[in-house]
């Protein structure tokens, strides 16, 4: 499968589970890993934070964002180098409570 890793930018991708947590692996022509990503309940980032998580969590954890990519929703950095993504597509602000859909890494 394709996946879209951002709003301009797929890549032939499948799905690995990696000790016991689900993500989705993108690759480029060479089969180096260009994108990961996971919504698996189970994941959680180095600072503490999992799916479902809200974005006053993840400030409190010193992430800086978020900031939106039209197409692609808006996203936020942690310091672990995880971002997190969050629902919706839209190009307002997103409110303190609005909960991470989920983490990646391009």
């Amino acid at each position: 499968m394709h996946y879209v890793a951002a709003s301009a930018q797929t890549w032939p991708s499948c799905q690995v589970v990696y000790t016991g947590i689900t993500y989705i692996v993108g690759v480029d022509s060479d089969g180096d890993i260009r994108f990961i990503e996971t919504s698996d309940s189970k994941f959680v980032t180095p600072e503490g934070l999992r799916v479902g998580s809200s974005l006053a969590q993840l400030r409190a954890a010193g992430g800086s964002g978020p900031w939106g990519e039209r197409g692609w929703g808006h996203q936020a950095r942690l310091p672990s180098g995880w971002s997190a993504r969050f629902a919706g597509l839209g190009e307002g602000d997103l409110t303190e409570q609005a909960p991470v859909m989920s983490f990646f890494k391009r």
